[in-house]
């Protein structure tokens, strides 16, 4: 298993079927062989226990933007924590 920072886009208000603009956050995907097998929750803020710390995470989500973007109601089922109800 391997993980990478993906953009994943939400829809407004966080409920499908809302009409209006989708949010967009960065989330750790956890992948194995190349499948998405998980995802975080809620979007995460770079962070490190020191200035290189937090600009190596800061770097290594930029990569992030060099993928497609992700919307949620695709990845529902691989969600970690509750289901959100997207898709139902």
């Amino acid at each position: 298993m391997t993980w990478n920072y993906r953009i994943i886009s939400h829809p407004p208000n966080g409920l499908a079927g809302n009409e209006g603009s989708r949010t967009y956050q960065i989330h750790e995907v956890y992948t194995d062989e190349g499948k998405i097998i998980g995802f975080t929750e809620r979007g995460i803020e770079p962070f490190g226990e020191s200035m290189d710390e937090l600009r190596q995470d800061f770097e290594h989500m930029q990569l992030a933007f060099t993928k497609p973007v992700l919307q949620v109601e695709d990845l529902e089922s691989f969600q970690f924590g509750e289901s959100l109800g997207w898709g139902t």
